[in-house]
């Protein structure tokens, strides 16, 4: 009776630890968009109230495609690594975004977050108003 009882819990803990382990995942996807979309609108209010378009993300710099660089006029370059197993598997053809003095992108382009169990996020700036949305895909 006791063994019965012994691998029934073994088996309980297992199946919640396999659960936690693909939620974290999930977690950890959802976390690594939610920064990059606060970077994105930072650099858009700089570019506002410095009226500059010196400010750029740039995605997979260097083919990395566990990060992202943030560019910021006369200061050093900062390095965003992603939260562990999130990549990018999609970004803008010149791997970057910039908003213009107004706000608006210099153009339209949307950024894939991938975690290592294909759940995905997409990050879209639109054009024209600059809004920045993310959507599950």
């Amino acid at each position: 009776m006791e063994i019965i009882c012994t691998i029934a819990i073994i088996g309980i803990v297992s199946t919640i630890t396999a659960i936690n382990m693909q939620s974290n995942q999930y977690i950890l996807l959802k976390n690594s968009t939610a920064l990059l979309v606060h970077h994105i609108r930072y650099i858009q209010a700089k570019s506002i109230s410095q009226k500059s378009t010196g400010y750029k993300i740039y995605a997979n710099y260097g083919f990395d495609d566990s990060g992202y660089r943030i560019f910021i006029p006369n200061e050093a370059m900062r390095y965003i690594k992603l939260n562990k197993g999130i990549k990018f598997v999609a970004t803008p053809l010149d791997c970057y975004v910039s908003f213009t003095a107004t706000g608006s992108p210099s153009k339209g382009t949307s950024f894939i977050l991938k975690d290592n169990k294909d759940n995905k996020f997409q990050i879209t700036i639109e054009v024209s108003t600059g809004r920045v949305k993310t959507s599950k895909m």
